[in-house]
Parts: C-alpha cells; sequence; structure tokens
C-alpha cells in the first residue's frame, strides 16, 4: 500500500518546492527535481548567461546578458544551438540558445562546483538533460553547471581578419565561467573549487582554455575526456577557406571581408545551416582532418580581445600555461566511431590504398614534396595495423584500432608527455575500456558487435540520460557506473579520485609521471597498470620529423 502510494505521489508531481535564489542578472525561481524515491535535488534551466547572438551580434564575441526584472522561472531549458545534427537527427535549434543548467543539492551549502562542456565535434551538442542528466552524479554533493555554446559555422566561422575572428563558441564557455564564478555561491556551490570538465569537442575547449591566461581564477583544475587540443579535427589553420566556401554555396557575392560578414549576418540561420557540412561530409581522412568550423589562431587587427593567439601545439611545447590537477583518459576503442561510414561508403578504407597521405598525421608537417617520408609513415602504419596488407572492407575492426591511436591515443599521449614535463603538475590518466549495458553510443551506431569501448560510451557511466537504458540494477554495468561516478567525484571534491578506499572503489589510483606511466584501467574491474610501448612508432616520427615530442 505504501509502495503504490509513493508511486501515485511521484506521478503527480515529480517537480514540485520552489527555490528562489538571488543572482547578479536577476532573480531565479528553481524547482526540485525528484530522482527515485527517497532522493531529490534543485533544478536552474535555461539561464540566459549572454545576449541573444543574433543578428549584428552573430559571428562576434558574446556580449554579457542584460539581466531580467521580477522573478525568472528556470524551469525549463533553453533552446539549445542552431545545429545540423548527426546524419539528420536531433537537428534544429535557435540562435537565441546561450543559456546554462545549474544543479544543486543545497542552496545554502558550500560544495565543489564541476562546469560541463558537451562534446560533439564542434556542430552539435547542447547542455540538457537529454545526454547529461545529473541524477546519479549529484548524489555525490557537488552542483553541476551545464551550458550551451555557439557550433559550427556559427561559433567558430573566421574570416582571419577583424571581421570575424573566430572562437564565438570558445568564448561563450569562458563567458558562462565568468558567470558561474560570480553566481555559484548562491546556489551553494564553492567558487575556489570549480572544476573544468568536458568531453571530446569538450576536453578540447576545457585544454584551450588551460592554456589561455583570460581563464586564470575561473576554475581550479580539470576533466578532459578523449578530447585535447591535438586532436587532428580540432584546430583549422586557414578558416578563410571554409568561410569561402560557405559563402560560394550561398551565392553570396561580396568585394570584402567586411561585405561578406554584413551579407552573412542578414542570412537566415536557417540557410547557413543547411549549406554547412554535416560531420560525414567533412575532409577525408574522416576525424583525422580539420573539420570546417573548428578553433583557429585570431588575428592580431582583432577588435575584441584575442582568446587564442597561437598554435595550441606551440604553447604546449613552450610550456607556456597553467599546471592544474587534472585527469585526463580516452575509452580502449575511440575508433568504433569511425566505423558506420564505412558501412554506407565501402571506399572509406580503399582510399588509404590510393592516398598514403591519410597515414600521415598533421603534426608530422609533412607536405606533398616529402614523398620518401610519407610513403615511410604510411608502410609502417600499414604493417603495423594492417599486416602489411592493402586496406579492405574486411579489416573493420583494424581500422576502428588505427583510428582509436591516429585521432585520440597517440594525441593523449602527446598532451600527458609534455604536461608531465612540468614534475609540479598533478595528473591522473584513465582508460575506460568497459562494454556493457550503459554503452549506448555503440548501439546508436550500430557497432554493438565489436569489443570495446567507443568514443563517447563512457558518458553514460557518468550521466543519466533523458531516455531508458535497458539495466537492471543488479547488472554489472551498474557497479562500473558507481565506481566512475565515485572517482569522478572524488576528483572533483578532494583533487584525487581516490582518497579513501570503500566498497565501491577498493583501489589506490596512482599518478601520472614522466617517470611513472600509471593509468586506471576502468573496465569489469579496475585494474592500475601502466603504459608501455604501443605508441613508440607515432612518438618516433613525431620526434625525427620534427625535433619534439
Amino acid at each position: 500500500m505504501l509502495l503504490k502510494i509513493s508511486i501515485i505521489l511521484l506521478l503527480i508531481s515529480s517537480v514540485y518546492t520552489d527555490v528562489i535564489v538571488q543572482t547578479s542578472s536577476g532573480i531565479l525561481q528553481g524547482f526540485r527535481i525528484h530522482s527515485g524515491f527517497t532522493t531529490s535535488y534543485f533544478a536552474f534551466k535555461g539561464i540566459p548567461y549572454a545576449e541573444p547572438p543574433k543578428g549584428n551580434l552573430r559571428f562576434r564575441a558574446p556580449v554579457p546578458h542584460k539581466g531580467w526584472e521580477g522573478i525568472r522561472n528556470a524551469a525549463e531549458f533553453g533552446s539549445k544551438c542552431p545545429s545540423n545534427g548527426l546524419m539528420g537527427l536531433l537537428s534544429g535549434g535557435d540562435e537565441d540558445c546561450l543559456f546554462l543548467n545549474v544543479y544543486t543539492n543545497n542552496v545554502n551549502a558550500s560544495s565543489p562546483v564541476m562546469v560541463w562542456l558537451y562534446g560533439g565535434a564542434f556542430v552539435l551538442g547542447d547542455g540538457g538533460s537529454f545526454l547529461y542528466g545529473p541524477d546519479d552524479l549529484i548524489k555525490e554533493d557537488i552542483v553541476i553547471v551545464t551550458l550551451n555554446y555557439r557550433l559550427a559555422a556559427f561559433g567558430f566561422l573566421s574570416t582571419g581578419d577583424k571581421n570575424a575572428q573566430g572562437n564565438y563558441g570558445l568564448k561563450d564557455a569562458l563567458l558562462a565561467l565568468k558567470w558561474v564564478k560570480k553566481n555559484i555561491r548562491n546556489f551553494g556551490g564553492d567558487d575556489t573549487k570549480i572544476t573544468l570538465a568536458g568531453e571530446s569537442a569538450g576536453g578540447v575547449m576545457t585544454h584551450h582554455l588551460m592554456l589561455s591566461p583570460q581563464s586564470e581564477g575561473l576554475f581550479h583544475q580539470s576533466i578532459m575526456m578523449s578530447g585535447n587540443v591535438f586532436l587532428p579535427f580540432s584546430f583549422q589553420s586557414n578558416p578563410m577557406k571554409k568561410t569561402e566556401a560557405l559563402a560560394k554555396s550561398l551565392g553570396l557575392k561580396y568585394n570584402s571581408t567586411e561585405d561578406l560578414m554584413e551579407k552573412l549576418r542578414a542570412v537566415n540561420f536557417k540557410d547557413i545551416l543547411k549549406h554547412t557540412r554535416e560531420i560525414e561530409d567533412q575532409d577525408y581522412p574522416l576525424g583525422n582532418r580539420p573539420y570546417d568550423f573548428v578553433i583557429t589562431i585570431e588575428p592580431e587587427d582583432s577588435v575584441d580581445e584575442r582568446l587564442i593567439i597561437d598554435n595550441p601545439e606551440a604553447v604546449m611545447l613552450r610550456g607556456n600555461f597553467r599546471s592544474v590537477p587534472m585527469m585526463i583518459g580516452t575509452t580502449n576503442k575511440e575508433g568504433l566511431i569511425s566505423l558506420p561510414k564505412t558501412f554506407i561508403d565501402h571506399t572509406v578504407l580503399q582510399d588509404f590504398n590510393t592516398h598514403p597521405d591519410y597515414f600521415v598525421p598533421l603534426s608530422y608537417n609533412l607536405n606533398s614534396s616529402n614523398v620518401a617520408q610519407i610513403v615511410e609513415v604510411a608502410n609502417a602504419m600499414r604493417d603495423k595495423y594492417f599486416q602489411g596488407q592493402k586496406l579492405t572492407n574486411n579489416m573493420k575492426d583494424q581500422f576502428a584500432v588505427y583510428n582509436t591511436d591516429s585521432m585520440f591515443k597517440f594525441t593523449t599521449d602527446r598532451a600527458l608527455k609534455i604536461f608531465s614535463q612540468n614534475p609540479n603538475t598533478t595528473i591522473y590518466n584513465y582508460e575506460f575500456s568497459y562494454d556493457g549495458a550503459y554503452n549506448m553510443v555503440k548501439l546508436f551506431l550500430f557497432v554493438k558487435g565489436y569489443e570495446g569501448a567507443c568514443h563517447g560510451d563512457d558518458l553514460f557511466y557518468l550521466f543519466q540520460p533523458g531516455f531508458p537504458v535497458l539495466a537492471w540494477p543488479w547488472n554489472h554495468a551498474s557497479e562500473v557506473k558507481k565506481r566512475m561516478i565515485r572517482m569522478w567525484a572524488n576528483f572533483i571534491k578532494f583533487g584525487n579520485p581516490t582518497p579513501n578506499l570503500d566498497d565501491i572503489v577498493d583501489i589506490k589510483w596512482p599518478k601520472y609521471t614522466s617517470s611513472d606511466e600509471f593509468y586506471m584501467d576502468i573496465g569489469h574491474d579496475l585494474i592500475v597498470k601502466v603504459h608501455h610501448d604501443h605508441l613508440k612508432i607515432w612518438h618516433e616520427f613525431q620526434k625525427k620529423f620534427t625535433g619534439h615530442l
């Protein structure tokens, strides 16, 4: 009888009991969200942190929101930013999209804070609860902030001069961080304990903000999941070429970059979306070359303060960045995300046979005149991953392993080696290898039949999605999820993922150093391992052709 009453009450009012919070922008009315029968938290959704970036504000740095009069209802998420989605799914959005969301257990507390930047290759995603529900993570007594930032052309188009300096999406995240720093105490958060975290593109953005003096004091540690500034698709060295291609597709005629930007600001945003290439149409080899509209160096004649003033690789190699505690890692089979394209286009693998330069990372700085070196790299990679054979359609699993290393593991390993040159940097490295009920990306991409954890699979062991997951509480995947949440929350709270051992996490996670390259393998069990020579050939070529890591 009591169970029936509880269920009825939960169905009648899963959201009730408001709470009022004062912010620098105005007064907010949040709501209590019930998660299960015994737990709840307060949610403040759709908080505008910037003016709508439309009209004359399109393709410009964000402007702080002017605020509101009276009490603003914070019960609903704001619009997501315009996106083509993925293969036509989850597309749409609106330019009035710069909102953030705050989840807290107690507005009168002083709890550590996590600010989350979503992934999506800079072209899709949002901070809503469809993928990033806080229900499980917030039980660890932290304050969680998610946010929207501008995507694709709206977030990263550049003319290479003062008329469109680029990186608007990254600057959105910076402005949101400033709002959080200024206001999070009113939500029960500790503004001296803010962890900036992100996955994939969100991890890239987190890393960039670590390198920027403009973010000084806005966060004190970071989490980079499957993302860092070395990811090959994440940095555009020739942004004007992509802007010109968009203008041509739209049929725009112009006589200067100033004229071009005036015309682009007058185009309906849906038309810009329509003429922007989706992920699967980007340059090949897909994911190993820059996407059209991503982070770029801002021109010296920029009107606004420059956020990115140099190539991030150069900044890293100079060691010119803040040393903040960090967690950084990958899944063990990131490259499974590259397989769906091969199911549709059977020429993808064969193209590597006729284009040996596809095997060459951009970081090697080889060009078309370096024929001998390109062939040397291609042959070495073909030997390592494909038994020296030409690529065929029955080599999809080997192709996934190759892409795991080329896009994610090699780049992450480079970041680790450079970060660890500073002995005062605290680093916790991991590999997520579990393959179970919550590996939802594999399910969505129809690669469930392949072993390993795909790019993005680990997210569902951290967040609670807004759709049902077919896993009973006694399923072993639930145990893995508890472990991951506990370690991530411990790092956010204490700067150490395993400060104390308990029934959930019963093994110490040692730090990664230049002499002891420890990492935590998050699989069926938690196992501490040491990096060996799996990526040796990648680093040897990097050193041979460039003279540095």
